[in-house]
């Protein structure tokens, strides 16, 4: 499983079509996700342009990252925060490179958010494959095998 050992960035969206970015951290993928050769949606979202500069951090992320201090902060969370300018909600994995541990925690989530119409269909078919029945707005934290299962 490779999986466990590479960082890989993924995009669902949850049951009311808000796009959500995952930074795997050596975690578990959904099948769509592994099984996809060509998934490249951080490409197309890193070149797709901010549509607000205001964000809010997830008030714990100091705590479970160890870092207190807000400038060093944001620099070890930058493309989180990049990515949720464009109005797309971020977690990353709360413990890295543990396969058996699904938890994941919002790092940053938008003022304004991007909405699934608003992007080009092909984009939208390829998100649409992961789904999950959830609505992101209201967590700060995921399960991964609570939503895969």
């Amino acid at each position: 499983m490779l999986e466990q050992f590479i960082d890989i960035d993924w995009f669902f969206i949850d049951k009311n079509d808000v796009i959500v970015f995952v930074a795997s951290g050596g975690g578990i993928l959904p099948n769509e996700i592994k099984n996809d050769k060509n998934y490249n949606l951080r490409e197309y979202f890193n070149g797709i342009p901010n549509i607000s500069e205001d964000y809010f951090i997830n008030e714990k992320v100091k705590s479970i990252t160890g870092i207190h201090d807000d400038e060093k902060l944001k620099r070890i969370i930058f493309d989180f925060i990049s990515i949720t300018k464009k109005g797309i909600y971020s977690f990353d994995k709360s413990v890295l490179n543990n396969l058996q541990d699904a938890n994941y925690h919002l790092v940053s989530s938008p003022s304004t958010v991007l909405k699934l119409q608003d992007l080009p269909e092909n984009i939208q078919r390829v998100i649409k494959k992961t789904c999950f029945n959830v609505d992101i707005k209201k967590e700060n934290k995921i399960n991964l095998k609570k939503l895969l299962f």
